[in-house]
C-alpha cells in the first residue's frame, strides 16, 4: 500500500467519517487570516468560499477574536429554551 501524504490522510479520514452530501475540494485547510487561507502543505489561497456554509467576516480578525475570547469567559453556548443576557448583548 503506498504511503499517503498528510493531505491525503486528512481527506481519507474525512471521507470515512463525514457526511457524503457533496464532493469537497481536495485541499486541507490549516489556518486563515483575513481573506487568506493556508493548507497543511503551506500553500496560500484567497478564500472565495467565505459565505458558503459560514459567515463572511474573514478569518481571525483581532476584534472578533477578542469578542469570542471575552464571551467564552462568560458563557459559551446556551439553549434557546431560556433567555440569556449574553445572547441578547
Amino acid at each position: 500500500m503506498p504511503t499517503l501524504t498528510q493531505t491525503e490522510n486528512f481527506i481519507e479520514l474525512e471521507y470515512k467519517s463525514g457526511a457524503h452530501d457533496y464532493h469537497p475540494i481536495p485541499v486541507v485547510i490549516e489556518k486563515g487570516e483575513g481573506v487568506y487561507l493556508w493548507d497543511i502543505e503551506g500553500k496560500k489561497y484567497y478564500d472565495f468560499l467565505s459565505a458558503y456554509s459560514a459567515v463572511s467576516q474573514g478569518h481571525c480578525h483581532p476584534r472578533l477574536i477578542k469578542t469570542l475570547h471575552d464571551q467564552s469567559n462568560k458563557l459559551l453556548n446556551w439553549s434557546k429554551l431560556t433567555p440569556s443576557a449574553s445572547k441578547s448583548a
